[in-house]
């Protein structure tokens, strides 16, 4: 099954990087329908996993999974996201924020570059 997931992921990427449309925040409802933000020459699709459990039963926790394809090439993240929880992705000064409220999963993200440590 996670073979078919990453293929559909591989293929919701494609479909976004030639797509005229760009959004700084996007949402899913159900299983099978992906959303997609793109920033920095990074492309990102994530996707509700479809398991039997999500679909019975919506108010469960969602695994959520995001690949993201940038100049460093491919890297995939997963989460397990419950009703009012969230998570964060930083990649090179880009925040990628995802959040569920009821059986909706939303995703942002906000270029504003990270402060370095550093100073």
């Amino acid at each position: 099954m996670y073979r078919y997931a990453f293929a559909f992921s591989a293929l919701m990427l494609v479909v976004a990087a030639f797509s005229a449309v760009q959004a700084e925040e996007t949402r899913v409802s159900y299983p099978f329908m992906a959303g997609s933000l793109h920033q920095n020459g990074v492309d990102m699709v994530y996707y509700i996993d479809p398991t039997d459990a999500v679909i019975e039963d919506p108010t469960s926790a969602f695994d959520v999974y995001a690949t993201f394809a940038g100049p460093r090439g491919p890297l995939r993240e997963r989460m397990t996201l419950a009703d009012g929880s969230s998570h964060e992705v930083t990649l090179d000064g880009v925040v990628y924020r995802f959040w569920r409220v009821d059986h909706r999963v939303h995703a942002s993200v906000d270029s504003t570059q990270i402060a370095s440590a550093t100073e």
